[in-house]
């Protein structure tokens, strides 16, 4: 009989181990990055990723909007998860992210290592400001969730059409 309940607890812990192993691969990877850009792109879409777990849904994602427009959705949102006082500026942080990214991929000269890092200085203290923030329940479902796993597999199955075409 115990080795039965011992059994259903390992088969309902193990998609949740799993989940947590797959978004702290994802984001080591994003920051150990060979090229500065990568490193950048790769926090927003860190900050993007836990703004998506935290909030539990990413149908605020629209499609084929530019990282400004993009941002700005993202800002949003990050505003209405935290408390009311500490929205708006979470919201202008939010939007500076968007604009740094933007400017390591646009601009005529790339970003060095250590732009890079502070970028993702930024976006750590950010990412944990958003998570101290939000509402303890919304947290700790966020460490386990699969919003922005799903989010990233459906983004990557379109590109992968697109190339096709």
């Amino acid at each position: 009989m115990g080795g039965g309940i011992g059994l259903i607890i390992l088969l309902w812990l193990v998609p949740i181990l799993v989940s947590v192993w797959l978004k702290q691969r994802r984001r080591n990877k994003r920051r150990k990055q060979r090229h500065p850009v990568d490193r950048v792109t790769g926090g927003w879409d860190e900050l993007v990723d836990v703004t998506f777990d935290i909030n539990g849904s990413s149908q605020i994602a629209r499609s084929k909007v530019t990282r400004a427009e993009f941002a700005a959705d993202i800002a949003t949102l990050t505003a209405t998860l935290v408390d009311t006082p500490h929205g708006p500026v979470l919201q202008q942080e939010v939007l500076d992210l968007a604009y740094g990214a933007d400017a390591a991929v646009f601009s005529p000269a790339p970003p060095g290592p250590r732009e890079a890092d502070a970028y993702w200085q930024d976006v750590d203290r950010l990412t944990g400001e958003l998570r101290r923030k939000t509402q303890p329940k919304r947290r700790r479902k966020a460490r386990w969730t699969t919003v922005s796993l799903k989010y990233r597999r459906k983004e990557r199955r379109a590109v992968r059409k697109e190339q096709r075409k």
